[in-house]
Order: structure tokens, then C-alpha cells, then sequence
């Protein structure tokens, strides 16, 4: 009876502990999952923590509680991952076109390799030979052919925006990142002239 006592006091404490707006402490991030999102783990619940990469520990601020999973954004790093590194775009973190520049190259293949393991073996149930290691590339900067942007007749607010509370609904300012690292030169100097063209023309 004492046991389950304590089990269930310690379920309640941990799920208050991960409520909408509430810091887990000191959260191990250990792998990758989608959309930029890193992993880690409070007793072996899930959280998809954003601005982490694997080996930080770092206090996780909740901003969303499922019944399986919960979601929250690194606010503090503890203990930074050796594999952590200084991403050369200062556009970084608040385009949003570009997820793990703060992860070495040779740690993003070896995720992207588990991913398709993963969704191959585990989820496909298939079984596979051994696999090659994927095989990166020489060139990391200007490779894109192709870039895809967002227009809206509203403001782009940053996340530091978003946390002082300026929400206001004002009128956008269409902005060009001209200095995107990823997207081939001669494609952007495309874009300029017809860009240039069509405000001659009206």
C-alpha cells in the first residue's frame, strides 16, 4: 500500500510538473525527431524541446501537454553538447528555413542515417542488410536551387517579440533576405533583377 502511495504521488507531481507553462529542469536531450525538433526524456516521457541538439542538458519551458508527449523550448542550457556548434547564418533561429545549423554536419548525417533506419526497420517492418554510411557533401553553403517564402499582409514577430507580449496586428514590410547563405548566387541575382523589373514596369 505504501509502494502505490508513493507511485501515485510521484505521477501527480510529474504530470503537474509538465503543464502548459511549467520548466522542467535539467532535461538530457538525446536524439532528433521532426520538424527541428530534438528529443528528450523525464522518465521516459517524450518531449520535443526546440533550440536543442543532442547531449545538452537544459531546462525545457512546456508550452504544449498531450496525453503521450509534450512539447517545450530550451530556455537555459546546463551542460552544452560537445556536438554543439556556432551556426554561420545570423539569420539563424528566426527565418526558420534552416533546423540543425547548430549541430556539427557530421552529427546531422548520422541522425538523418537513424531516421531512415528507423522508418525503414521499425516502422516498415522490413529487414535490411547492413547500410552504408550516407555520404556527405563537400559543399554546405550556396546549394539550394530552390527556396520557398512566406508573405502575409501581417507583421513577422520574433520569438522575443512574441515573449514581450507585442503582438500588435501592423501593417508587414516585405523583406528579402539577400544574404542567405543555402541558395546558389546566380539564382539570387535572378531573382533581384526580376524583382528590380517588375517594380520599373509598376
Amino acid at each position: 500500500m505504501g509502494n502505490q502511495l508513493i507511485h501515485w504521488l510521484s505521477f501527480l507531481i510529474f504530470a503537474r510538473m509538465l503543464q502548459k507553462g511549467n520548466i522542467v529542469e535539467n532535461v538530457e536531450i538525446t536524439g532528433i525527431g521532426t520538424e527541428g525538433k530534438a528529443i528528450g526524456r523525464v522518465d521516459n516521457f517524450v518531449i520535443f524541446v526546440e533550440d536543442a541538439v543532442p547531449g545538452d542538458f537544459t531546462d525545457v519551458l512546456i508550452y504544449k501537454k498531450k496525453k503521450n508527449y509534450a512539447e517545450g523550448r530550451s530556455i537555459n542550457i546546463r551542460k552544452p553538447s560537445p556536438d554543439r556548434v556556432e551556426p554561420f547564418c545570423e539569420h539563424f533561429g528566426i527565418c526558420g528555413g534552416c533546423k540543425w545549423q547548430h549541430l556539427s554536419y557530421e552529427k546531422q548525417l548520422e541522425f538523418k542515417q537513424q531516421h531512415i533506419n528507423d522508418a525503414l526497420e521499425r516502422i516498415g517492418k522490413l529487414e535490411l542488410p547492413v547500410l552504408m554510411p550516407i555520404l556527405g557533401s563537400s559543399k554546405t553553403r550556396h546549394y539550394r536551387n530552390k527556396l520557398e517564402y512566406t508573405f502575409s499582409n501581417r507583421s513577422w514577430l520574433t520569438k522575443k517579440e512574441l515573449s514581450d507580449g507585442d503582438n500588435n496586428e501592423i501593417p508587414a514590410l516585405l523583406v528579402f533576405m539577400f544574404l542567405c547563405v543555402l541558395i546558389k548566387s546566380w539564382i539570387l541575382k535572378n531573382v533581384i533583377s526580376r524583382m528590380i523589373f517588375q517594380m520599373k514596369s509598376g
